[in-house]
């Protein structure tokens, strides 16, 4: 299948063009807009393409119960729940478009990640230029098909980071996309999701292997979504191919929040910049961090480990459920954290009856229904 390079805005991003480079802010405006428009104006200095947010409900995304992950724990303390922590983190859709404008006012492209079924109406409502799938919703059939089926969004470009996941995992994410009707483009980003990730844990050499197992089969552009603190390694990813960088940036690496450890500061983030223009510019290919490549083979790494049991999510009752119910998909949720069945399976409960009641947010799964 033909790789098709993707437009967005006044970018052109895919083969043969400037490296698309993404600041990603996420949630380092700790909830505030002021902050946020700092973010903007500091991903416009230092030379980024598009600043990215996420969008996500705290209710919607995490169980009560659902813990933090060790180096969420480490940065900001071990007293309240995951949904707790995302509530201090979260932005409204009005605070959303203030920031979209504002972007567009500074000359910046503007989008953010759903994290959630209610967000992903959002972006629609939104309508952002390209759709970001985070990480932890590669395996997310739920948010895929809802994704898929959205008249407003199925033929929007898609990036979708595959952190903690296998070559497998991958395959499986794309083929469901295309089998349930979606139509845009896709990149995909080689992540390796621990914060900050080891340099000799990246594994770049995953980028090869996408060129040559996904773009030739889907069609598919390769980008690298970098959680290290080393500003070369996305540099090396470029001399591998990778079309698009995305990298956290923050004002202060000393702030109070989960990420800011893990991201760029103004200067680190330009010098970030800077570095990948001059290996696009270089006739020279030599890989400047050979223990960054790793064997190619796109697995799980050891420090991602703990953070799949508290990223990933599983299908739950959206509501008390009794014995006997049909399962409706308006009925299940996907929330952290990871359950015992994959959310790609989700089609198998559907219109069929509950052996047992189930309470709001427990995991349903296979045997539970006939």
């Amino acid at each position: 299948m033909k790789r098709q390079n993707i437009s967005i805005g006044d970018k052109s991003v895919g083969i043969g063009q400037p490296c698309f480079i993404v600041a990603e802010a996420g949630v380092n405006h700790n909830g505030q807009v002021d902050l946020a428009r700092k973010l903007i104006d500091q991903a416009k200095a230092v030379g980024a393409d598009a600043v990215k947010f996420q969008i996500f409900i705290p209710d919607e995304i995490a169980t009560k119960d659902a813990s933090k992950g060790n180096y969420q724990k480490e940065t900001t303390g071990e007293g309240e729940s995951q949904r707790e922590m995302l509530k201090k983190l979260s932005l409204s859709e009005d605070q959303l478009v203030q920031l979209q404008q504002y972007s567009w006012q500074k000359g910046i492209i503007f989008y953010a990640t759903p994290h959630d079924l209610t967000s992903v109406d959002i972006l629609a409502r939104l309508n952002l230029p390209v759709i970001k799938i985070a990480s932890p919703d590669l395996n997310n059939g739920l948010l895929l098909y809802k994704i898929a089926k959205h008249p407003d969004l199925k033929s929007k470009p898609l990036f979708l980071s595959t952190g903690g996941g296998t070559l497998e995992d991958v395959e499986r994410s794309l083929v469901f996309l295309q089998e349930h009707g979606f139509e845009g483009t896709i990149l995909v980003y080689h992540c390796t999701s621990s914060y900050p990730t080891p340099t000799r844990e990246q594994n770049l050499d995953v980028i090869k292997t996408f060129k040559e197992k996904l773009s030739q089969k889907y069609g598919v552009l390769v980008g690298f979504s970098d959680n290290g603190d080393d500003m070369i390694v996305p540099a090396d990813a470029v001399r591998l191919g990778a079309v698009s960088i995305e990298k956290h940036m923050t004002l202060d690496k000393k702030m109070d929040g989960p990420d800011h450890r893990a991201s760029l500061n103004t200067e680190e983030f330009r010098e970030m910049v800077n570095l990948i223009r001059e290996a696009e510019s270089s006739p020279s290919k030599e890989i400047k961090h050979p223990e960054a490549l790793g064997d190619g083979v796109k697995k799980v790494q050891p420090s991602e480990v703990n953070n799949i049991e508290f990223f990933r999510k599983a299908v739950r009752a959206r509501n008390d459920m009794a014995e006997g119910d049909k399962v409706t998909i308006d009925l299940l949720i996907p929330k952290r954290t990871r359950g015992r069945q994959s959310p790609m399976d989700f089609e198998q409960l559907l219109d069929k009856n509950l052996k047992t009641s189930v309470v709001a947010d427990q995991e349903i799964t296979s045997e539970m229904v006939e």
